[in-house]
């Protein structure tokens, strides 16, 4: 066993409740040399709850796994209020990684939801078939892949079906702007940096090759998966509250992608708020932009996810 130069090699372990440690990987094992932990990362250790690997199956009977994220404790009836975030990518995968990489999650687990990571088809980590298995279509089988996953949880009686609520940045943004079109299951939703309009992404994004190879079809051809596959052109299905959030200097998925679905929703009656970020682009960065981010977010689901009877989500 050997690294560069006849050195040991360095690597960096961490999971959901260890923060990273920098070793040195020897003949007798793993030889830590450095670590992130500290009073803070004891402090957000202890609020992280446990992670679990769970497997369902999708419609077509594929197998998908993910990682659920359950608080301390439990409720008085043992059903949970539930988030599904969704990855980014499409071609990503969801680890047992530090929590405190991922502020949404962490500030989620600490007010109490628990969290479903899926890693649906597109993901990475399963072969390349597995992750080609998106392209030409996104938001197709891989929208059941993630919606089974949170039925499953309903089903078994962790995740209460009064309190459902879904999440994502940029694929995983687009993904909680389409599924409320698809299903009624989510009280609520927070897009952050979606797409929400595939010919708008083609025109206007600086990486237009990504839609050419996700996307069926040519971009202004009304039959296309361009217009098929867009909430904004199937907006009258979505129910779902839903909070958007962008970065003004965002390239990839433009700003303008969540403007036009808020106002859509708007002028439909369903409500929605819209929030933007001068000085961040694709997701936010800067300390004091994170945590207004999660905070907006957490308001969200506490206002939606109260467990009330979902008739209608129209505002009035």
């Amino acid at each position: 066993m050997a690294g560069l130069a006849g050195h040991p090699p360095l690597v960096v372990l961490e999971s959901h409740r260890e923060p990273p440690t920098l070793g040195v990987l020897e003949p007798g094992g793993f030889r830590p040399v450095l670590t992130a932990d500290g009073p803070g990362a004891a402090y957000q250790a202890a609020l992280a709850g446990t992670t679990t690997l769970r497997t369902w199956s999708s419609s077509d009977g594929r197998q998908v796994q993910g990682l659920l994220t359950v608080p301390a404790g439990e409720d008085d009836d043992g059903r949970r209020p539930v988030v599904l975030q969704v990855h980014g990518g499409p071609t990503h995968a969801c680890r047992n990684a530090w929590v405190g990489r991922d502020p949404h999650l962490s500030s989620l687990v600490a007010h109490g939801y628990a969290v479903l990571r899926p890693n649906p088809r597109g993901s990475t980590g399963r072969g390349a078939a597995f992750a080609e298995a998106v392209r030409w279509d996104m938001g197709g089988l891989d929208v059941d892949d993630v919606v089974s996953g949170m039925q499953d949880l309903v089903d078994v009686g962790i995740a209460d079906p009064a309190r459902l609520g879904i999440t994502g940045i940029s694929y995983g943004g687009f993904m909680a702007s389409w599924v409320p079109t698809r299903t009624e299951l989510f009280a609520a939703s927070v897009a952050r940096s979606p797409c929400t309009d595939w010919l708008l992404q083609h025109l206007t994004s600086n990486i237009a090759e990504f839609d050419r190879r996700f996307i069926r079809g040519e971009p202004f051809d009304p039959g296309s998966q361009y217009a098929e596959r867009s909430p904004l052109r199937h907006v009258d299905r979505i129910r779902t509250a839903m909070l958007l959030t962008a970065g003004l200097e965002d390239l990839a998925t433009p700003p303008s992608q969540a403007q036009v679905l808020y106002t859509a929703l708007r002028e439909r009656g369903v409500e929605t708020q819209l929030v933007l970020y001068p000085e961040e682009g694709h997701g936010v960065r800067q300390p004091l932009t994170v945590a207004d981010e999660c905070a907006r977010m957490i308001a969200w689901f506490e206002r939606h996810l109260a467990g009330e009877p979902r008739l209608d989500r129209r505002a009035d």
